[in-house]
C-alpha cells in the first residue's frame, strides 16, 4: 500500500459535483493525470508536424514543432503542480457550486 498524501479540498454542502471539482483539482494523483491528458494535445500535434522519418521539416513547421514538443514536455512535468493553483485563482468548483445551486433553485420553482 503506498503512502497517503495529505491535500486539502473544500466540501460544499448539496453540491456534489462541486466537490468532486474541488477535491480531484486538489488531489495529486489527479493533477499528475490531468497534465499528462492536457500534455498529449500539443505531444501530438508536434508529432504530426514531423516527417515519417523523424526528423523535423524545414521552416515553419519545424519550428512549430520543436515549440509544441516544449509546450508539451513542459505541461508534463510542470503542470500538474499549477492545477491547484489554476483551480483557486479561477474558482472552477465555487462557479461549479453556483450552477448546481441556481439549477436546485430553478426546479424548486
Amino acid at each position: 500500500m503506498g503512502a497517503k498524501i495529505p491535500y486539502r479540498y473544500t466540501k460544499f454542502e448539496n453540491c456534489p459535483r462541486a466537490t468532486f471539482v474541488s477535491k480531484h483539482t486538489h488531489k495529486p494523483t489527479s493533477c499528475f493525470i490531468i497534465a499528462v491528458i492536457v500534455s498529449v494535445v500539443p505531444l501530438a500535434l508536434s508529432i504530426l508536424l514531423y516527417n515519417a522519418n523523424g526528423h523535423s521539416s524545414d521552416g515553419f513547421a519545424g519550428v512549430a514543432s520543436t515549440v509544441l514538443m516544449l509546450l508539451g514536455f513542459f505541461i508534463f512535468f510542470i503542470g500538474g503542480m499549477f492545477i491547484p493553483k489554476l483551480s483557486d485563482r479561477f474558482e472552477w468548483a465555487e462557479k461549479v457550486a453556483r450552477k448546481e445551486i441556481a439549477k436546485k433553485v430553478q426546479s424548486d420553482m
